[in-house]
């Protein structure tokens, strides 16, 4: 998945050739069709409760891009147990947050409404991630 933003750049760069133009566009249906997961590294900082927060999950860190895996090697989390990974049947997720007084365990409730996830805290608000 992460090499389709590559490959429609790179037909980009051949508009002129009607060829590159359709695979473009069956690369855009292709990657809209299949479900997608969800995956954040240890540290991800989300808001919680108006502040940046760094999470971090018990879920084991996917391995990376085959390219990317081919141009700087593999990550160093991959195979770990550290990641939060929400695939499109997740319901929950068990996670820990670094919050100001120490670390809090919580389970968070994933709710997936057409190709939105949304993640929500047990008092019932909503989390987003930190700018």
């Amino acid at each position: 998945m992460k090499t389709v933003p590559l490959v429609l750049a790179l037909l980009i760069g051949l508009s002129g050739c009607d060829a590159a133009k359709e695979l473009g566009a069956q690369v855009g249906k292709s990657s809209d069709q299949s479900p997608m997961t969800l995956v954040f590294k240890p540290g991800y900082k989300m808001l919680v409760d108006g502040q940046p927060a760094p999470v971090f999950g018990y879920q084991e860190c996917p391995p990376g891009d085959k390219g990317m895996r081919e141009l700087v090697g593999p990550d160093p989390d991959e195979g770990k147990p550290i990641c939060i990974v929400i695939s499109p049947d997740t319901q929950t997720v068990s996670v820990r947050v670094e919050l100001r007084d120490g670390l809090s365990e919580e389970v968070w409730t994933v709710e997936h409404s057409g190709d939105r996830t949304m993640l929500r805290r047990a008092d019932g608000s909503y989390l987003s991630a930190a700018k």
